[in-house]
């Protein structure tokens, strides 16, 4: 079971990050998953955090370093999403099939055991760049840029939920979802539908 929420209006959306015009980061989502008899659901994953990316995108205000304080709340500036600086492109495309067989040799499969791929929607090149080196072919990944944009942390619930509607799962297929964030942060999951 999942629940996607409707993209919310760009004048809630801060502006003043420099890379803005191409991160919107305009939408919301959320995946809720329950135990089933069925057999695992949840078959393995794999996280990364590295500090050393934390200069590159963040909420910088709220933390010991800069507080929360009124002129930081009415300056706008630190205390929302920032896009300082572009991460370099080989981050997803070296960091995402890395994971993915990490998390492939936990499930003891290979990536022909997976019937859909789901990732980050922040690049459509990175995408299949990442296909590419898995050698798998795009027609087992889903994107929803071309519908939506970026749409932030909510683009792997909304590119399930689109890939769930056009009916791209079948009961008992493996899922593979892929992401990054602000950090660095990354995370790789496998599900069995």
């Amino acid at each position: 079971m999942f629940i996607v929420i409707p993209k919310r209006s760009a004048e809630q959306v801060n502006r003043t990050g420099a890379f803005f015009r191409s991160s919107k980061a305009t939408g919301a989502g959320a995946l809720v998953l329950q135990a089933s008899d069925e057999g695992p659901g949840f078959l393995a994953s794999k996280l990364i955090a590295d500090g050393s990316f934390s200069d590159y995108m963040g909420i910088y205000a709220g933390g010991t370093r800069m507080p929360i304080t009124e002129e930081v709340l009415r300056e706008g500036r630190w205390n929302k999403v920032r896009f300082a600086q572009k991460y370099p492109p080989e981050i997803n495309v070296e960091g995402w099939p890395r994971m993915i067989r990490d998390v492939l040799a936990k499930c003891k499969f290979t990536v022909d055991d997976i019937a859909l791929f789901l990732f980050t929607q922040v690049n459509l090149s990175t995408i299949k760049e990442v296909m590419k080196i898995l050698e798998a072919p795009m027609e087992r990944t889903h994107t929803i840029m071309q519908k939506w944009g970026y749409t932030g942390s909510a683009c792997i619930p909304m590119a399930l939920d689109d890939a769930v509607r056009e009916d791209r799962l079948k009961t008992g297929d493996n899922l593979i979802m892929c992401a990054s964030g602000g950090g660095l942060n990354m995370a790789c999951v496998a599900f069995r539908w």
